[in-house]
């Protein structure tokens, strides 16, 4: 059985040949050559190849965001749980396959120190040996000495291995968004001794976090004291441009960023519309009663959860062809930071989660690989 699957296009052969050399180096064993052989079908061969390996590797390019094959193993090995996609040569997989955080290998020149290449060595690992540390790479001979903040956060981060965020400090409203990186280099993390009721002192304040969640931009906010109590908020704000043709399928533009968002939509009454599986009502109409509204105009609400976090969404639509879109999420719980380690349970959700942390300097925090500034 295989450790991981390569799922690709034949015109991108001469790329998966050289992610064979660094995969196997690793320690993973890779199925690849997709060929079929006499008196064997699709399902026979490829199909089977998914089911057996522990993970699937998808290459995304531009020539397979246009095979039907490629989507097909794609489809069939995010079914299964196995779904690890990167990008090459092109910025975005194709529709369907977006939600999933796509490693970046469009400047990979095959360095295994890559931060890239640590993120997915780290993504491969929890479905091959279920977190467990690989032997190392080795270190390049004179790594460079950071000069910043964040420099300095990528080098802690290639030193500590972390688990899977769930929850918590906002790891969870963004966890499917923002993958933690692989600790490779060997050293040994940072013993920090833990503050009475388990919490560290470094750790105790407010932090925020920039990121994006669902193709918005998203501000979190978290509230860390020295009793463990926690508090967390999120913030998601666009204005944009939106049209919709006459199957449903719309395309909002945010003025802001120009990112554009796709899906179906369809009005079920004068005061419900749906967008993809999430059902907005009409708050403040703009409209008098029972006058027929294509262009969703008035102020509409829904709530909804995103990896497990309760948010509340606003869409205003004052003039057709445009709209304003707001996001808000609010946690609380009890957590515990010491000796690099930190757990946390939602008193909101019920749900319980855990990784690693540390200490970047005095206004910057890493936590499951992810830098928090102080505020």
């Amino acid at each position: 059985m295989p450790d991981i699957f390569i799922s690709y296009s034949h015109k991108d052969s001469e790329f998966v040949r050289d992610l064979i050399q660094p995969l196997e180096a690793e320690g993973f064993s890779v199925w690849w050559d997709h060929s079929i052989p006499p008196g064997k079908t699709w399902d026979d061969v490829i199909a089977r190849g998914i089911r057996e390996a522990k993970a699937c590797l998808v290459v995304w390019s531009a020539n397979s965001v246009v095979s039907d094959w490629v989507k097909e193993e794609a489809t069939l090995a995010k079914e299964a749980g196995k779904f690890l996609p990167i990008l090459v040569g092109v910025d975005q997989p194709p529709m369907g396959f977006r939600r999933v955080q796509a490693a970046d290998f469009r400047r990979w020149n095959g360095n295994r120190q890559d931060p890239q290449w640590r993120l997915l060595m780290a993504e491969i690992a929890q479905l091959v040996n279920g977190g467990l540390v690989l032997p190392p790479p080795p270190k390049p001979p004179t790594p460079p000495t950071p000069e910043t903040p964040l420099e300095a956060a990528v080098v802690w981060v290639r030193t500590h291995r972390p688990l899977t965020a769930l929850i918590a400090l906002g790891l969870v409203a963004f966890a499917l968004w923002v993958a933690s990186p692989w600790h490779h280099a060997g050293i040994t993390p940072p013993q920090i001794a833990a503050a009475p009721g388990g919490v560290d002192p470094a750790v105790v304040g407010i932090f925020t976090l920039d990121t994006v969640v669902v193709d918005f931009d998203t501000h979190y906010v978290d509230t860390i004291n020295a009793d463990g109590s926690y508090t967390l908020t999120g913030v998601q704000e666009e204005d944009g441009h939106n049209g919709a043709d006459a199957n449903g399928t719309y395309a909002n533009v945010s003025l802001k960023t120009g990112r554009v968002h796709t899906g179906s939509v369809r009005i079920l009454d004068n005061t419900h519309f749906q967008s993809g599986t999430t059902v907005y009502q009409l708050a403040k109409p703009l409209l008098p009663p029972g006058q027929p509204n294509p262009s969703l105009l008035g102020t509409w609400t829904a709530n909804g959860l995103v990896a497990g976090q309760p948010w509340n969404w606003t869409w205003i639509s004052k003039t057709p062809g445009t709209y304003h879109f707001e996001g808000h999420m609010s946690d609380r719980g009890h957590a515990s930071f010491a000796n690099g380690l930190w757990t946390a349970t939602s008193s909101v959700t019920g749900q319980t989660g855990g990784g690693n942390y540390g200490i970047v300097d005095a206004n910057h925090i890493l936590v499951n690989g992810v830098v928090w500034a102080r505020q």
